[in-house]
């Protein structure tokens, strides 16, 4: 099944890029520790369209590990 974390943003507001980055490493380093097979990043003003299927995600899924 597919899991889903939702983590606190870190905030610079001098360089807000840099702690966009920052986020994304620590989102990293902990699907590491947790030995994730894989990661997806959605950004806090992500749009879900209703033609979002989990059919798409299994797809992409099987293509990851096949590449067919």
């Amino acid at each position: 099944g597919i899991t889903f974390d939702f983590f606190p943003a870190v905030k610079n507001k001098e360089m807000p890029w840099k702690g966009c980055f920052e986020s994304h490493i620590n989102i990293l380093r902990e699907a590491s520790e947790n030995k994730a097979e894989r990661v997806l990043v959605f950004e806090d003003d992500i749009k879900i369209n209703e033609k979002f299927n989990m059919k798409d995600v299994e797809k992409i899924n099987k293509f990851l590990d096949t590449n067919e």
